[in-house]
């Protein structure tokens, strides 16, 4: 069975969206205080999946990357 260049492309962007969500799942566990705002964000992250990661990359990741 041969993949055509949609199948491939489809693959590549399910891939890309899962590391993206190991990524903001780790950060998320690593780099927020410990708490219960922690604990509800891996939470959303974790249930929310394709919705959650994003949400957190925007409110969470970004401002605090410009802070420091």
């Amino acid at each position: 069975m041969q993949l055509g260049i949609f199948e491939l492309l489809a693959i590549a962007f399910a891939l890309g969206l899962i590391a993206f969500w190991i990524w903001m799942l780790v950060d998320c566990a690593t780099r927020e205080t410990p708490g219960n705002p922690k604990f509800g964000w891996l939470i959303f992250i974790a249930l929310a999946g394709i919705v959650g990661a994003p949400l957190y990359f925007l409110l969470r990741k970004l401002p605090r990357k410009a802070r420091h």
